[in-house]
Parts: structure tokens; C-alpha cells; sequence
């Protein structure tokens, strides 16, 4: 009897640690949706979706090539400073599978933004600078380069006033 008590035990313990570390895994696929949960607790995390595309011929009878493609700027912001990179989700319909791939911020022009007006730009080559003085990342109009399949992209990206970091 006790042989048995500590075999199933031992099977209870094995079966706990498969599932911590199954859910573990499956969770750290997720790279940009785990960011903010890693993050340090002063970091406030804003993740701003760019657009998305739909690719294929995808239809009730061919689901081949049916993925959709989100684009993201996550933008991490400790105090003054912050961290910008850009991510892209392609969910499969057709094999229920999705990936994230991310691509790193190689410049910056960051300008102090007055509407449509830029002034004060300063040009860098990394993912991170400092917020001026007396501003916030509201008052920026951040233009940032990246590459993605040997081919590189430019964006631009103003935080809107009414945009929440996440939780």
C-alpha cells in the first residue's frame, strides 16, 4: 500500500510540473503579449496597433494562404526613457497557428510634434532615448526604422493623448 500511495504521488507531481512547464512554454511564444508582465513595475508598456493584411485566396472551400498579418510598435517607457520595437502577428486560419516575430528598432528621429508640425528632432541610431524635459511621450512624433526580410521600412507613430498603457 505505501508503494503504491508514493507512485501516484509521484505521478500527480510529474503530471504538475508537465503542465507548469507546458503552460510556461506555450506563454513565452507569446513574447510581446508576456513584455509587460516581465517588465520592471516602474516600466508602462503601450502597444499600438499599425494596421493588418489578409493574404491569399482563402475562401468556404480553400482555406491555403489564408493568414492575416497584425502589425505592432510596442513602446516601453521607464521614467524618461524608452524602448521601441516593432512586431508583427501572422495567425494561420487555415492550421490555427499564429507567431510573433519581432524586429528591432535600428534609428529614430524623434521631434517634438505640434499637430502636424515637427521641431526639435533628434536623430538616433538605437531602440532608445529620453523623453525631453517638461515633455511626455504624447508630445512626440517618433519616426523609426527597422528591416524585415532583408528589406527595410520606415514608420511614424504619435501616442495619442487617450491611448492606455497595457496592464
Amino acid at each position: 500500500m505505501l508503494f503504491s500511495t508514493s507512485l501516484n504521488h509521484k505521478k500527480t507531481a510529474q503530471k504538475y510540473c508537465l503542465n507548469v512547464f507546458g503552460a510556461f512554454a506555450l506563454l513565452s511564444s507569446f513574447s510581446p503579449v508576456l513584455a509587460p508582465v516581465l517588465a520592471n513595475e516602474n516600466t508602462v508598456t503601450y502597444k499600438i496597433k499599425l494596421g493588418e493584411q489578409v493574404s491569399g485566396n482563402a475562401s468556404l472551400i480553400n482555406f491555403n494562404g489564408s493568414d492575416t498579418a497584425e502589425e505592432f510598435v510596442i513602446i516601453k517607457l521607464t521614467g524618461k526613457q524608452f524602448k521601441i520595437y516593432h512586431t508583427t502577428h501572422v495567425v494561420n486560419r487555415s492550421w490555427f497557428t499564429n507567431r510573433w516575430f519581432d524586429h528591432p528598432v535600428t534609428a529614430m528621429k524623434v521631434c517634438v510634434s505640434d499637430g502636424f508640425d515637427k521641431k526639435d528632432c533628434n536623430l538616433i541610431n538605437s531602440d532608445t532615448a529620453t523623453i525631453p524635459d517638461k515633455l511626455s511621450i504624447h508630445d512626440l512624433s517618433i519616426d523609426f526604422k527597422y528591416t524585415e526580410s532583408d528589406r527595410v521600412f520606415t514608420k511614424n507613430i504619435l501616442v495619442s493623448k487617450d491611448a492606455k498603457p497595457e496592464k
